[in-house]
């Protein structure tokens, strides 16, 4: 029987929110159990700059005036 484990927060970057992924895949593979972990961003991040960097934490504003994601 499948199940599935969904990782959500929206104060957690998306790094973060990988790395918890990971962990609790380790721990299931540890057990025995068969995982596969699928990302899925529900949105489309085409201008990083368009985003407030101060609701979305993984927009970063850079000194030239760029912001990072």
């Amino acid at each position: 029987m499948t199940k599935h484990i969904f990782v959500l927060s929206a104060s957690l970057s998306g790094l973060g929110k990988g790395i918890i992924s990971a962990s609790i895949a380790y721990i299931l593979k540890s057990l025995g159990l068969t995982v596969t972990i699928q990302k899925f961003d529900p949105y489309y991040n085409i201008s990083a700059s368009n985003l407030n960097p101060e609701a979305h934490g993984e927009c970063i504003p850079l000194k030239d005036g760029w912001t990072g994601d």
